[in-house]
């Protein structure tokens, strides 16, 4: 919520520290009085403001934790239960929490109807990031995608959700949106599902880590074994040498001793005929 709704919020805060029962619920929602007989010749009192048509406010946990509208939850009341429990679902809820329980709550407004609708557009954009259109009509209560599509446009424009509309996939592509009210009961849950993905987190670091030293090992053991690879591609180059130089001295010997024994038998032959 921007300055200017928590500036709004504050108001409807403050108001509710200086009234009770009846004043609250006129806070939260136009309640209707009855006719008097005779008409008041002064001017109507303004209707005062009502949270739940604001356009300006979206969060409503701060004004639930005042002890005046607290005490509405626990009224000899109906009405103000009703009204607390209608002002706990614009904060906790969604559109389809409210049509299941229509009959026991108030009903609302176009405008507050519109409001429940782009609060429920925040709740479908946190649990996943592409919202199908079958999805969002079912859980919105509309029949016609134009209506569908100007409703996420208008929570877009408010700053509650950002993405992008895809109407050749029918889908909404969710970017990022805003933070809801959280019920203090879901709070260890939170918790723990921050734990968990800490966990993963520290997890997944310590297997990069681990890699990390393995891929050094490796890469020092390739080195190790391409060195010694060399080093024996060079004695056998220089065995191969010194074996191909023996062999070449030995052949010329070899030829100069036949060619000796050539010329003696010559000699020896020669002194025969002449004798």
């Amino acid at each position: 919520m921007d300055t200017h709704g928590e500036d709004a919020l504050q108001q409807f805060v403050l108001l509710s520290k200086s009234t009770s029962g009846l004043g609250i619920t006129a806070l939260i929602k136009q309640v209707r009085t009855p006719l008097r007989r005779r008409r008041s010749r002064t001017a109507p009192s303004p209707s005062p403001p009502q949270v739940l048509s604001s356009k300006k406010i979206y969060t409503f946990g701060e004004l639930l934790a005042q002890k005046s509208v607290a005490a509405l939850a626990t009224s000899g009341d109906a009405e103000q239960r009703r009204h607390h429990e209608l002002l706990a679902l614009f904060a906790y809820g969604t559109y389809a929490d409210y049509v299941a329980k229509q009959g026991e709550l108030p009903a609302l407004t176009a405008a507050q109807t519109e409001k429940l609708r782009q609060l429920s557009v925040v709740s479908l954009a946190h649990e996943e990031k592409r919202v199908p259109y079958a999805r969002l009509q079912s859980a919105l209560g509309l029949s016609e995608v134009r209506e569908l599509e100007d409703l996420i446009i208008d929570t877009v424009y408010l700053g509650l959700v950002d993405g992008t509309l895809n109407q050749q996939e029918a889908v909404f592509k969710v970017k990022t949106a805003a933070s809801r009210d959280v019920r203090l009961a879901d709070i260890d849950g939170m918790v723990g599902t921050l734990q968990d993905w800490a966990g993963a987190a520290d997890e997944m670091l310590s297997a990069l880590e681990a890699g990390k030293v393995a891929g050094a090992d490796r890469r020092a053991a390739a080195a190790h074994a391409s060195d010694q690879a060399l080093r024996l591609a060079e004695d056998v180059k220089a065995d191969i040498q010194a074996s191909a130089g023996a062999a070449t001295g030995k052949a010329r010997g070899g030829a100069g001793e036949e060619l000796m024994d050539v010329d003696r038998t010559r000699r020896a032959r020669g002194k025969r005929q002449k004798n």
